[in-house]
């Protein structure tokens, strides 16, 4: 039993290790220069959190024998295929964790398509539908955080669609993606993270030269042209407070006007109802995005 137990453990890490090689050229064994902190700490985060005690050597040795990451995912979904559902979900969603916090060499999105094929790969083997793949991460450890400084998509999982700036400095969004890959000359999808003090983010439009704003209406649009990308003084309306949500998801939150950016079902974008203390209420997921680095 105890060797049954090692060995669904052990093909929990091998798949969500894949994920974080997915884009990477790597024996299997030797070549871990290229691993970053960030990964290593989330797949010790899932080891700590799973109570897993694992033989590094022998890990990689296995990993070394079995060669191509497509063998090893196929090898581990055999492992687990006497367990039960619980934990085939749990495993896909680790590798998903991993992906939403692989800084990869794909330019569109930290889910590249590599590691997307891997995910799916797994869901096939392990017989998950699509309904729990896109539920499978509520309650998993999540590492990764809205970096600011960087270049990001924000992407609606319910309604499919990425937010975008529009020329009239209007607020829209993207034809419909149902992979949340963004393709890589949807420019007005591109937003810089701008720093404005503690949790909080502005988002600022490269193409467009305009910062995300929460009108006091809780409408949302874009702020007069700002050359640089740097936020003035004095915009608080431009500045939004970062919630976690489920499933790898973001909620942003304005402390002025009180209300969070929210996607409607026509596409359309704009501000929550009025929420005082900035918690986003449950059943709230037109206001969840998920983030990614591009």
């Amino acid at each position: 039993m105890a060797n049954q137990e090692m060995y669904k453990h052990d093909a929990m890490l091998h798949m969500v290790w894949c994920i974080a090689q997915a884009d990477k050229t790597w024996d299997g064994y030797s070549n871990t220069s290229t691993i970053t902190p960030e990964e290593d700490k989330y797949l010790d985060t899932v080891r700590k959190k799973e109570g897993i005690t694992i033989d590094w050597d022998d890990f990689n040795a296995k990993r070394k024998r079995l060669g191509s990451k497509e063998n090893i995912i196929d090898e581990a979904c055999k492992a687990l295929r006497g367990c039960g559902k619980e934990w085939k979900i749990k495993s896909l969603g680790y590798m998903m964790r991993m992906g939403g916090i692989s800084e990869e060499d794909n330019p569109d999105n930290n889910l590249g398509s590599k590691e997307w094929n891997l995910v799916l790969r797994a869901q096939k083997e392990l017989g998950l539908s699509d309904h729990e793949r896109k539920s499978l991460q509520k309650g998993l450890p999540n590492d990764k955080k809205i970096k600011k400084g960087s270049i990001v998509s924000i992407w609606s999982p319910l309604y499919e669609r990425f937010i975008k700036m529009n020329g009239n400095s209007s607020l829209g969004s993207s034809p419909l993606k149902k992979d949340g890959v963004l393709p890589a000359n949807w420019d007005s999808e591109k937003f810089l993270v701008v720093d404005a003090g503690d949790d909080k983010v502005a988002f600022w439009n490269l193409t467009y030269k305009h910062f995300i704003k929460m009108y006091d209406d809780g409408k949302i649009g874009g702020s007069p042209y700002v050359e640089n990308g740097k936020l003035p003084r004095g915009w608080p309306s431009e500045v939004f407070k970062v919630e976690e949500g489920n499933n790898n998801c973001l909620a942003f939150w304005n402390p002025t006007q009180k209300h969070f950016i929210k996607m409607y079902d026509d596409g359309k974008i704009g501000g929550s109802p009025y929420v005082e203390n900035g918690k986003l209420p449950r059943g709230w997921p037109s206001e969840l995005f998920i983030v990614n680095t591009i």
